[in-house]
C-alpha cells in the first residue's frame, strides 16, 4: 500500500466498509462471467469522493503501461456520445472527442484491455439525472449498460441517493448492480453512530493542536459539532481545517472561537440552523437546532425509501 492521499484523512467504519466494497469489485475482475458492480451512495459531504480517491492512491500498479483503475467524473446530463468521450478522456485517449458512439465504444473496450484495467469508477453519477427537470439521460445510462456487458470490467458508481432513480427507470442497468452501500452521517440519536462521531473527533484531536481544555470528542463539544454539520464528515473536516488555518495565522492552538469562525466560513451556504452551535450558550436553542437537523435527515430518509428499488 502507498501512503495516504492526504495524511490528515481520518478513516472510520463507513469509510473502511466503502473501501472494502471497492476492493471486492477490484478483486472480482476475471473471476466471474459477469463483473461485480456496486453503487456507493450517500449525502453530499459524507466523504464519498475522498474515500474513492484515497483508495485509488493506495493501489500499487504493476507495469508503467497499466492503468488498473479508471476514475471518471460523470458529466451533467450527458448524451451517450458525451459520456463515451468523457471515458476516453479519463483513459488518456488524445482523440477522445473523435468518432461515433460505436467507434468510441470499440476504442474504450480495446484500450481498457491493453491497459489491464480492473475497475471503473464513475463518480457524481447522479449527474445523469437533470436537477432542473428530474429527467434521466436514458441514452447515457443504456450506453453504460452496454459498456459493462462488452468490457466485462467491475464497475462502481458513486453519488447521491437520487442515483436510485436511475435504477427505477433503467431496470436493465439495475440488474447488473448489487444492493447499494450507503455512507451515512454520524447520527446523534443512534448510540453506535454517536460513538463513531466521538471517535472521529478524537482522531482529529490527536492530529491537530487544540487549546488546553478543549476536548472536541467530549460529549458537549461533539454535540455542537453534530448540530453544526449533521454528522457529515466533509463539513466536520472543512470546519476543523479552516479553524486550523485561522489558528496558524494567530500563532496559537485552535480555540472554540476558531471553530465558530470556521463554521461560518466553511458551512455558510449549507447551514440548517440559524445559530452558531460553537458560540451559543442557550441550551434550549441548541436543542432546537438538533430538532431541525434530525427533521431534515428524516425527510431525506423518507424520500430515499420512496425511491428505493425492489430487489
Amino acid at each position: 500500500m502507498n501512503e495516504r492521499l492526504d495524511p490528515f484523512i481520518v478513516d472510520h467504519q463507513f469509510f473502511q466498509e466503502a473501501q472494502k466494497e471497492l476492493q471486492l469489485c477490484y478483486d472480482s475482475f476475471g473471476r466471474t462471467p459477469d463483473p461485480r458492480c456496486t453503487p456507493i451512495l450517500g449525502p453530499s459531504g459524507s466523504g464519498k469522493s475522498t474515500m474513492v480517491k484515497d483508495y485509488i492512491a493506495s493501489l500499487v500498479g504493476g507495469s508503467p503501461t497499466e492503468k488498473l483503475v479508471i476514475y471518471i467524473e460523470t458529466p451533467s446530463y450527458p448524451s451517450a456520445r458525451g459520456f463515451a468521450s468523457k471515458v476516453l478522456n479519463a483513459i488518456g485517449d488524445p482523440m477522445y472527442d473523435r468518432g461515433t458512439v460505436v467507434q468510441m465504444t470499440v476504442r474504450i473496450v480495446d484500450l481498457l484491455e491493453k491497459l489491464g484495467t480492473r475497475l471503473l469508477i464513475f463518480d457524481e453519477f447522479h449527474n445523469l439525472v437533470d436537477k432542473e427537470s428530474a429527467k434521466l439521460s436514458y441514452a447515457a445510462s443504456d450506453w453504460l449498460k452496454g459498456l459493462i456487458n462488452e468490457a466485462k470490467i467491475p464497475t462502481v458508481i458513486v453519488g447521491l441517493e437520487r442515483c436510485r432513480e436511475i435504477f427505477i427507470i433503467n431496470e436493465q442497468l439495475q440488474r447488473r448492480f448489487t444492493e447499494a452501500y450507503v455512507m451515512e452521517p454520524f447520527y446523534w440519536k443512534r448510540t453506535e453512530t454517536q460513538n463513531m462521531l466521538k471517535g472521529f473527533l478524537k482522531a482529529l484531536q490527536q492530529r491537530y493542536t487544540f487549546a488546553a481544555g478543549l476536548e472536541i470528542h467530549e460529549h458537549e463539544v461533539a454535540f455542537r459539532f453534530y448540530c453544526a454539520t449533521g454528522g457529515l464528515v466533509g463539513y466536520i473536516m472543512s470546519i476543523v481545517r479552516e479553524a486550523a488555518r485561522l489558528a496558524t495565522v494567530d500563532s496559537v492552538p485552535i480555540t472554540m472561537d476558531h471553530l465558530a469562525t470556521g463554521y461560518l466560513t466553511a458551512v455558510c451556504n449549507n447551514r440548517l440552523v440559524k445559530i452558531n452551535p460553537f458560540t451559543d450558550q442557550n441550551s434550549s436553542r441548541i436543542e432546537a437546532a438538533l430538532s431541525v437537523v434530525e427533521g431534515s435527515q428524516k425527510a431525506g430518509e423518507r424520500k430515499s425509501r420512496k425511491q428505493h428499488r425492489p430487489r
